[in-house]
């Protein structure tokens, strides 16, 4: 988050552009705008009535009570952490359709904000992805415009099939709106534009106003920053063109604890200019919208909840308690309390026994063997595979048991991962970590080959009909515990492979007292130690299976199976 140098420079920009600004309160206003209560009531205007005081006291804020002193009250941002269903897209288009409402009022926007006649103003929404930014947001500003009597009564409207960056000088006149795939172009050179997270960038607009749509959904991990630059970028494109006078909304239920919305909101405590709340679904949306509430309704740790919520909490009183109420379940703690063990795990210096690159091919990631580091040791190895497509890397390892006074001892010599990326449809090859597979059955006596359950079935069937042992595996919480307390002890040896490490250090211990990883992160690699170790370690010391002997039934019937159909993993 900003720290007091990025604090600084943001009050010395403020203070330069209201400095620039001083006095445009001044420039003609050809129509005395209403306020926002009144725009959103009157008929000629939204017609819309049904807003809670709790969605209003957000707009009382952004825009205060007098319309021409909508850009100069210095309020700039929202901070809506409100549950899912809450009405927050719906108040964030009326609050876009205000500000165009108030600008077209000016005889010039430009030379009200200081700037170039001509020169565009952007309003701009940012969702997560393209679908989410035209089917949801877009479709309620553009049913605002369309359903505005006002708007008609002094402009034609146009609706066009095209986006709004192909509109050409000679599709738009001064007297038209014209309501593209993407956005609309209202007369003064006003631009509302709906766009998305996934697209390049959105520097160069001249970004009045913002807003940030479910912009929690936009970190894939809890320790990405893609929110945070987004946001960044808007404010910052905002401020170097408008000072003080920017208007923002950032809107989202939250992810997990302690995500993007949660900590901008608790960064709202220090900043006088900006408005921050979080609330249940039904502590915003008006009630009377929900039927027979408050009336009836049922409870849920202490809360009163509308009838048409229960189905939701009873299926899954965890998500319903992010998505509805705003109260994320937390990450109780960190599954290895002690991350200086695991680097303790890792030796350096040690070669892998064989090494690869990767390289593409028709769309496909794979693995080429460059070298092999093997010695004259009879030993027995393992793999344990851990299986992903398009959106999850696939992470295997191969593995020996060496046992000797000191005790058993589980060692990795290989470990690798075959990453797929979305963004250019690029996949992970299957039959390539089938063929790496065979190949290092040539080279060793590889005993044993074993899957997590994920799309492994046909895999587990082709290798052992090549004469390659193979089986499939589950994870208990256990097999964690035994895994780190062998760690703690020293008796893993790790190679020296940083997405395996950070994996380890980063397991999670749920509350529903699972091991798992934080929200957008993996597990594969890790998972795959775990396996190795319950395999090679813990199960041969259960039951009674010496490390040469790994051909039998080492893996309790019960916790083995397979799972069937196509899924995307």
């Amino acid at each position: 988050m900003k720290d007091e140098f990025t604090k600084q420079i943001f009050s010395s920009l403020d203070t330069a552009f209201d400095d620039v600004f001083k006095g445009s309160d001044q420039e003609t206003w050809i129509e005395d705008p209403v306020t926002f209560r009144q725009f959103v009531l009157e008929k000629q205007h939204m017609d819309f009535p049904t807003l809670s005081e709790r969605q209003l006291a957000v707009t009382d804020f952004i825009f205060g009570d007098d319309p021409k002193k909508t850009f100069d009250n210095k309020n700039t941002l929202a901070i809506l952490s409100w549950g899912k269903g809450s009405g927050k897209d719906q108040i964030s288009a009326l609050m876009m359709c205000y500000i165009v409402y108030v600008l077209l009022c000016l005889e010039s926007p430009q030379r009200f904000f200081g700037l170039p006649e001509g020169e565009a103003i952007d309003l701009l929404n940012i969702a997560k992805n393209s679908e989410q930014a035209s089917s949801i947001f877009f479709e309620k500003l553009r049913q605002r415009v369309l359903h505005w009597e006002w708007l008609k009564s002094k402009y034609t409207i146009k609706v066009s099939g095209i986006y709004l960056g192909q509109l050409k000088d000679g599709e738009f006149i001064e007297s038209a709106v014209v309501v593209t795939k993407n956005g609309i172009m209202f007369p003064k050179s006003i631009r509302a534009f709906s766009g998305h997270s996934e697209e390049a960038s959105q520097e160069g607009k001249n970004i009045l106003f913002f807003v940030g749509d479910e912009i929690s959904a936009f970190d894939d991990l809890p320790t990405t920053t893609r929110a945070e630059k987004i946001f960044n970028m808007l404010r910052t494109s905002a401020v170097s063109r408008f000072g003080q006078r920017w208007k923002g909304a950032l809107l989202s239920f939250p992810r997990y604890e302690n995500d993007f919305i949660l900590r901008m909101h608790a960064q709202a405590e220090g900043e006088l200019h900006w408005f921050a709340d979080k609330a249940a679904t039904w502590q915003v949306k008006p009630a009377h919208l929900f039927k027979d509430y408050p009336e009836k309704y049922f409870e849920f740790e202490g809360e009163k909840i509308p009838l048409e919520f229960q189905q939701e909490f009873q299926q899954d009183p965890d998500d319903a308690r992010g998505k509805f109420m705003c109260q994320p379940v937390s990450i109780s703690s960190a599954f290895i309390e002690q991350p200086e063990k695991i680097d303790w795990c890792i030796d350096k210096d040690r070669k892998p026994l064989v090494e690869t690159e990767e390289y593409f091919d028709e769309g496909l990631v794979k693995k080429r063997i460059l070298a092999w580091h093997t010695d004259s040791v009879v030993r027995d190895y393992i793999i344990t595979v851990d299986l992903g497509l398009r959106s999850d890397s696939a992470a295997l390892s191969l593995f020996h048991r060496n046992t000797d006074a000191t005790g058993d001892y589980l060692i990795q010599d290989f470990v690798s991962t075959w990453m797929p990326d979305k963004s250019k449809n690029i996949l992970v090859s299957l039959v390539d970590v089938e063929s790496f597979i065979l190949a290092v059955k040539e080279k060793v006596n590889l005993v044993k080959v074993m899957f997590d359950q994920w799309q492994s079935a046909l895999m587990v069937q082709t290798l052992n009909k090549a004469g390659v042992s193979s089986d499939v595996y589950y994870l208990k919480i256990d097999d964690y515990k035994n895994f780190k307390e062998s760690a703690y002890a020293g008796k893993v040896r790790l190679l020296d492979y940083p997405t395996q490490t950070r994996e380890i250090k980063r397991l999670i211990l749920t509350r529903a007292n699972r091991v798992d990883h934080p929200v957008g992160e993996s597990k594969d690699c890790a998972d795959t130690i775990v396996g190795a170790h319950r395999i090679l370690i813990n199960s041969s010391m259960n039951n009674g299976i010496s490390g040469a002997g790994i051909g039998g039934t080492f893996i309790e019937q019960d916790n083995v199976f397979t799972m069937g159909g196509n899924f995307i993993k």
